[in-house]
């Protein structure tokens, strides 16, 4: 279980380049090789997110939702050991790309996924496993099931999450480097932009996210993440208060207090 306090940022501009900017930098632009594993992004949002996660330069990409789609889907993938970490799996197999890289980011766009629980980052990982481990994740569920436990086997050292603050709103990114507090304030802001309040139990109730908590796959609760929010220039006046009692909302909603 990890302790320690986790950073997320927070940010919210109409352009996904500029949105990028509003960002700290990926950390795997130290150097070394990249892999870009994604889902949701469009040919544009992609190039962008490319050159965020890697400073530029090429980066291995792996898109989760064409494997997971894919019938015949023969994809190279390397054998990890996971008996020691994970409760019943032994082995995963992941894409090589993913294990061989020194470097790995996870980035997603929900902003199409109308759904109430859209895939997020711990949900990621069972796309990219064997057809057989993604058949047993479905039918096991995500409580119970070895959805997150795909993660043990090679966790993404930065993950970017993009979605929109209302459904046709401005664009709004989660980065940070711990999947449990990215998971759980983009489910908050997903949230908090329903026209009526939500009676639904919070984040940290949802069942992958205990799961994942469990698993250790993250921070254990809400008061080790800190969350700073950057909210576009372009944005002033009451549209401005409005964007930012939005973040404060979500920041509640998962229970992270603001500084």
């Amino acid at each position: 279980m990890n302790d320690a306090t986790t950073a997320i940022t927070i940010a919210i501009d109409a352009d996904v380049e500029r949105l990028l900017h509003l960002l700290p930098g990926s950390e795997a632009r130290g150097g070394g090789s990249v892999a870009l594993v994604h889902s949701g992004l469009a040919s544009g949002e992609l190039s962008r997110v490319s050159d965020w996660a890697s400073g530029g330069e090429p980066a291995g990409l792996i898109d989760a939702g064409a494997i997971s789609r894919n019938p015949l889907d023969r994809t190279r993938r390397i054998r990890v050991d996971v008996d020691a970490v994970a409760p019943r799996l032994r082995q995963i197999d992941l894409p090589a790309a993913v294990v061989e890289a020194t470097h790995v980011v996870a980035a997603i766009d929900a902003s199409g996924d109308a759904t109430p629980r859209p895939d997020l980052v711990l949900g990621l990982w069972a796309k990219l496993v064997p057809a057989r481990h993604r058949l047993a994740a479905r039918l096991t569920g995500f409580r119970d099931g070895l959805t997150a436990e795909f993660l043990l086997a090679r966790p993404p050292g930065q993950i970017l999450i993009l979605d929109r603050v209302e459904r046709r709103g401005p664009l709004v990114a989660i980065s940070g480097s711990d999947p449990i507090a990215i998971e759980v304030l983009s489910l908050a802001m997903r949230d908090v932009r329903r026209s009526t309040p939500s009676t639904a139990p919070g984040p940290w109730e949802d069942s992958l996210v205990q799961r994942a908590t469990e698993l250790g796959l993250g921070i254990p609760g809400p008061t080790l993440i800190s969350v700073a929010a950057h909210i576009a220039p372009a944005f002033s006046g009451p549209e401005r208060e409005q964007l930012t009692e939005r973040v404060l909302r979500a920041s509640s909603r998962a229970g992270v207090a603001w500084p």
